[in-house]
């Protein structure tokens, strides 16, 4: 958040409060999100037995396969809630359009 903020303090003082105010809203609604994605997994039953540690890779399992594995897959949520956010942006009036 410091460096958006950062950045935008660059170009003008409105552009600086307007990344604060975008990237506080994307901050505060990420903890929604992954609540609700959790609650949602494990309703599901995505979780597995035991999956905050998964097993190393076979032989015979390729690298990529290996790291995808173990690879964290809430990253790839995060980043696709933060581009969600992020295009909802109204750059022109410079506000965040709420997503709940």
């Amino acid at each position: 958040t410091g460096g958006v903020v950062a950045g935008a303090a660059v170009v003008s003082a409105r552009c600086e409060e307007v990344a604060a105010i975008i990237k506080m809203t994307q901050n505060s609604a990420l903890g929604v999100y992954i609540l609700l994605i959790a609650v949602l997994a494990s309703r599901s039953g995505l979780g597995g037995k035991d999956a905050a540690s998964p097993a190393p890779p076979a032989k015979g399992e390729g690298l990529v396969y290996g790291l995808w594995k173990k690879f964290p897959k809430f990253v790839l949520g995060y980043l696709f809630c933060s581009v969600v956010a992020s295009s909802l942006a109204d750059r022109e009036r410079g506000i965040a359009v709420p997503l709940l």
